[in-house]
This record gives C-alpha cells, structure tokens and sequence, in this order.
C-alpha cells in the first residue's frame, strides 16, 4: 500500500521542489479509503507517509492500530526514504524495514 503513496510523494516533489502537505495534494486518496489485507489508512503529511496497520486478516491482531512513518529524504534528485518502527515488532515490518 505505501509504493504507491511513495512514487505520488516523491513525483510531487520532483515537480514542484517540495513535498505535498497532504493526500491530496500528492494526488492519492482520503487516508482511510487506502486500505488493504493488513493497512487501515495511509496518510501523507509534508511528505511523510503514515501506515497504520490493522486489516482484515486475523494474524494482524498482533500489530492493529501500531503505525510505521516512512520519512523521506532528499538526495538532490532522488528520495531515500527512513523507516521509524518502534511500535511494530520486526516480524511485522516489511523488508526495507528490518534491521
């Protein structure tokens, strides 16, 4: 779910030389309407994307409600992006996430 809140981040950026202040500014969806199998709502504020886990699946009680920030960073043409985790166990991360 967050690719694709990545790449509008990062497309906005690219364009105007600074990051959307919001979802739609970045052209993607309300933040709760961008749900999926293991994601309740993905937000864009300032460039940052918040997922907040949650779902349909029920292995996901483990992880409902905790959040992964993804903070991007400019490298002068392209973006890098820093994952904060503290509330998401490792098992739980996605791989660009993980130690």
């Amino acid at each position: 779910m967050v690719s694709a809140a990545k790449t509008s981040v990062a497309e906005f950026q690219n364009d105007s030389g600074v990051f959307p202040a919001d979802n739609a500014t970045a052209g993607l969806p309300a933040p709760g309407s961008i749900t999926g199998k293991y994601t309740t709502s993905v937000t864009v504020a300032n460039g940052v994307i918040t997922v907040i886990y949650g779902g349909s699946e029920p292995a996901n009680a483990a992880i409902a409600g905790q959040n992964i920030v993804f903070s991007p960073i400019d490298r002068g043409g392209s973006i890098e992006w820093d994952c904060d985790t503290a509330s998401v166990a490792v098992k739980y991360r996605p791989a660009a996430c993980r130690p």
